[in-house]
């Protein structure tokens, strides 16, 4: 695989590094027989706060800007536009495993709905012991799993649903208490950032 020249941030300057940013994290153009790869250095990764996920804009790992940095010189001739202002020895080498970033929950429910135990199986990046102890005792509290650590029938039910294992406690309850409609609903909202445009400006008043 050929490489294409490279441009650093100096070279093109913030300007166009904030005009890029708009676009979205890479863009590849075609110009004059060259391929042209931009690359602002920087993706949106989703990480767990306070047991909500929240959306980072956080520096690619160097592993990533030489995968990026191959799609110039993939096919032809080209050009890789590097417009990360971060200095290429502090970012990572590889980007953070997902497990460490975000609750492990659901990925233990759905194992121990299999009859597995996450704690045994050879796992590449095996989760850190605090996190699965977190995992468990919420698990626990929503009812989901026993102190023994079974599945529950509340458990078999969430685990068959897409969504955090918060909402489907909440769409379990609901559904024990005939009134699973409305919960839908509410989880639709939950689960997604809302039912604006946020293309477009909203205010609210509290009176």
């Amino acid at each position: 695989m050929r490489s294409g020249e490279t441009l650093g941030f100096t070279q093109v300057g913030a300007p166009f590094l904030e005009a890029i940013r708009e676009k979205g994290n890479v863009s590849k153009r075609r110009l004059e027989n060259k391929s042209t790869v931009v690359d602002t250095g920087s993706e949106r990764r989703s990480f767990e706060s306070g047991g909500a996920t929240e959306l980072r804009l956080v520096p690619t790992s160097r592993a990533q800007r030489e995968q990026r940095r191959g799609r110039a010189g993939r096919q032809m001739p080209g050009v890789f536009i590097d417009c990360c202002p971060e200095a290429l020895d502090n970012r990572p080498e590889y980007p953070t495993p997902e497990i460490f970033r975000k609750g492990i929950e659901e990925v233990v429910l759905q194992v121990r709905a299999m009859g597995l135990n996450l704690r045994t199986l050879p796992l590449v990046h095996a989760p850190i012991h605090e996190d699965l102890e977190a995992a468990e005792k919420l698990l626990n509290i929503l009812g989901l799993v026993d102190a023994d650590g079974s599945v529950t029938e509340a458990g078999r039910f969430a685990a068959k649903l897409p969504v955090d294992v918060r909402v489907a406690g909440m769409l379990w309850a609901a559904r024990e208490r005939g009134v699973l409609s409305p919960a839908i609903v509410a989880a639709a909202l939950l689960e997604e950032d809302g039912i604006l445009d946020r293309n477009v400006q909203h205010s609210f008043s509290l009176k």
